[in-house]
């Protein structure tokens, strides 16, 4: 009887050792297959440039990325971009922020702008505009978006970008991000005066390597194109697209998407086709998806 057991008891012990190295290795499996699952899931950021009205496209662009469940964590921008960007953070659809815009004549400059009286660093008081994107921020504060969202502007005393996304002045941020050098008078807030963050990042990445953002989307508007130019007093308009769009170009590379809008004949002051530039957003986000399998 002894004998017996020992045999059964040895019997036993075989089977421990030859299954329980397996047993192990199949949850160590299972235990590195969930892991990696967890850790592919994409922290996805947005970047959006400045371009004058070019920046409607930017809506259609929203509209796609949220019909196909694209989630964005992080939402950065310049001029036009932080004003697209941060209508969005604050919760509004697409459809929505086109429908604000329509609602508020953001399409009518003269209905927006009026002269700077006051010629303090710019042509045109944005004074309206503020009150208009109050009535939409209403808690004017960073820190009660929906969505995470960085604001660049340029700090005129050391004339390099900053990116805002926490505290108070939430809208006086975005206006100083709109407000381009020499025509549109910078923002004070506490006690420095902040422009167009475009004239030093018109598509900022640094956010959202800050966010550590997996997957980062940079939109913006083929704004570099030859053409004939029939009317030289709209030199200047030329000479700002030049310059801003070498800034787009600089930062290119540092994206892992890249959706290039070709807006057609449209240019930068073509605020009377809102909705023709929402819809060529469209069309471009959803081609760019498709062609480059990037729906997921």
């Amino acid at each position: 009887m002894h004998y017996r057991g020992s045999k059964k008891t040895l019997y036993i012990l075989a089977i421990i050792v030859i299954l329980l190295p397996r047993y192990c290795f199949a949850t160590a499996l299972t235990g590195t297959s969930k892991s990696t699952k967890e850790d592919s899931v994409a922290i996805t950021g947005v970047s959006f440039s400045g371009g004058g009205a070019l920046g409607f496209c930017y809506i259609g662009v929203l509209d796609v990325l949220d019909s196909f469940g694209i989630k964005i964590d992080c939402i950065t921008g310049s001029s036009i971009g932080s004003l697209i960007a941060v209508l969005y953070a604050n919760g509004y659809t697409a459809r929505e922020i086109l429908g604000i815009l329509k609602e508020e004549h953001i399409d009518n400059l003269c209905h927006i702008y009026r002269p700077n009286l006051y010629f303090s660093g710019g042509l045109v008081d944005t004074r309206r505009l503020q009150r208009i994107l109050a009535k939409y921020l209403k808690h004017n504060s960073f820190d009660s978006l929906q969505i995470k969202f960085y604001c660049c502007v340029t700090d005129m005393n050391t004339n390099k970008p900053h990116y805002i996304s926490t505290g108070g002045n939430l809208v006086q941020y975005v206006i100083a991000s709109l407000a381009v050098p020499g025509i549109f008078a910078p923002v004070m807030i506490d006690s420095i005066y902040y422009f167009d963050g475009g004239t030093n990042d018109m598509l900022p990445v640094a956010p959202l390597f800050k966010e550590n953002c997996t997957r980062r989307i940079g939109v913006f508007p083929i704004m570099e194109k030859e053409k004939n130019i029939e009317q030289p007093n709209f030199l200047w308009i030329r000479a700002y697209t030049h310059i801003y769009y070498m800034q787009i170009l600089r930062n290119k590379d540092a994206f892992t998407d890249i959706i290039a809008i070709d807006p057609i004949n449209y240019g930068v002051l073509s605020f009377k086709k809102m909705s023709e530039l929402t819809d060529i957003g469209r069309k471009v986000t959803w081609q760019y998806l498709h062609q480059e399998k990037r729906i997921n």
